[in-house]
């Protein structure tokens, strides 16, 4: 479900990824794990309570 919703996602960001990373494929692989992924899951754990300040391990893609 996870991958999922991802994808659905990561389409409607395409443009914005572009500008930040001036469209470099390394930069892109790190701009899909690192904010999509990690703000999905934060979605997630927020879903699942209430979120602290912690700062949750980045899910493995």
């Amino acid at each position: 479900m996870f991958f999922v919703v991802t994808a659905a996602i990561l389409p409607g960001l395409h443009d914005l990824m572009i500008e930040i990373t001036h469209d470099d494929p390394a930069s892109n692989n790190a701009f899909r794990a690192q904010l999509v992924d990690w703000y999905v899951h934060r979605v997630y754990d927020e879903l699942n309570g209430p979120l602290d300040d912690t700062i949750a391990a980045i899910p493995r893609t």
